[in-house]
């Protein structure tokens, strides 16, 4: 997964940019694949590790989880790659360049 990120981290801009929606639309099927077998793994490794008086601990982990990261990866990136809104509450002089344009935000999450 974090090959796929990166490598898309250098050429999304492009690939959006010259339409190339069918290079996107398999590495983005092959990294939601990667992601759901991981999901499938720490699911089955969360049940194994666990005492069973636990579980519900194990669950609410994952799902807190779950939200935070939608968080970060949602509404965190749409603020952050708005020029408009990092020119109003962030930067004390205005930029042309937002805080966490695509490029960074993929680069970062290929090494997380």
């Amino acid at each position: 997964m974090s090959v796929i990120l990166f490598y898309l981290s250098g050429t999304i801009e492009d690939m959006l940019e010259n339409k190339h929606i069918y290079k996107l639309l398999i590495l983005f099927t092959f990294k939601i694949f990667i992601v759901t077998c991981q999901d499938i793994a720490v699911d089955s490794w969360a049940v194994e590790i666990l005492h069973p008086d636990n579980s519900s601990y194990g669950s609410t982990c994952q799902t807190v989880g779950f939200k935070v990261g939608i968080l970060i990866s949602t509404s965190l990136f749409i603020s952050l790659n708005s020029l408009e809104f990092c020119n109003t509450y962030i930067f004390k002089t205005p930029q042309e360049v937002p805080l966490l344009p695509l490029k960074t935000f993929i680069e970062i999450w290929s090494y997380v």
